[in-house]
């Protein structure tokens, strides 16, 4: 235990003597009041373990201010959360993703023979690369750009399928 006098005190804290007084006045423990004359004396490590609980309770405890920013800001983030679920509702977005996965299912589904046949004219691996590369391109562009339209064509082509489906072949003609 190291005894100190104010002074002393505030120089082992980097501080003044007013802040030393202002601590005494919040509660530091000194061990004798000094009188008209004579310096009140400090235990260096009592003060140092005052200042240490003082400063550690200060870091936890929140300030209203404080409180009410932290709040304020976890309000504007709920509040920017809902509005951002808000944009496009999923209910709204699902029966146009389905027709667009759809459209796109069932052109996919007829494209085979049509590449095949692309494919099988062209002489060379190079240019069934850019045939390929560039039908990827058009149905990707008809995708992105003309969903609705695509659509439309695609309920147009399933329609005719399903037409020369019922309809009998010529083989079955030529058997009966």
């Amino acid at each position: 235990m190291t005894i100190v006098n104010q002074t002393e005190l505030s120089a082992i804290f980097g501080v003044s003597e007013v802040t030393v007084w202002e601590w005494r006045k919040a509660g530091m423990p000194r061990l004798s009041e000094g009188a008209a004359g004579t310096a009140h004396q400090y235990d260096t490590t009592a003060c140092i373990a005052w200042y240490a609980e003082r400063e550690s309770s200060r870091a936890k405890r929140e300030s209203q201010k404080d409180k009410l920013t932290r709040l304020q800001a976890e309000l504007l983030e709920i509040e920017n959360n809902e509005r951002r679920s808000r944009l496009v509702p999923g209910d709204e977005v699902e029966p146009l993703w389905s027709a667009r996965v759809f459209s796109a299912a069932v052109l996919l589904h007829h494209e085979p023979q049509r590449l095949a046949e692309l494919v099988d004219a062209a002489s060379g691996i190079e240019a069934k690369r850019t045939i390929l590369r560039r039908e990827f391109n058009a149905l990707l562009t008809s995708l992105g750009e003309h969903g609705h339209a695509m659509h439309d064509a695609v309920h147009q082509l399933v329609e005719r399928y399903a037409a020369r489906d019922r309809e009998p072949a010529d083989d079955e003609h030529a058997s009966r």
